[in-house]
């Protein structure tokens, strides 16, 4: 997983012009997609998602097994 977590913006429409060039950069950092001036949707690449899904369910299990020894 990246360690680098800083937020590079992006217009949406240059995923259109420079997909490639896009999808080269996601695999450094998360990308924000703007509409607007605003960051509407965020682009991460497939690894760093598996890790957070993992790094998240992780996380569940340990708080299912916190509450099972408060009761």
């Amino acid at each position: 997983m990246p360690k680098n977590f800083a937020v590079k913006k992006i217009p949406a429409s240059k995923l259109s012009q420079d997909f490639d060039g896009v999808f080269d950069l996601v695999k450094l950092r998360p990308i924000g997609l703007t509409k607007s001036g605003r960051i509407t949707a965020y682009l991460i690449s497939a690894g760093t998602y598996e890790a957070l899904i993992k790094n998240l369910l992780i996380n569940y299990q340990i708080e299912d097994l916190l509450n099972i020894r408060s009761t």
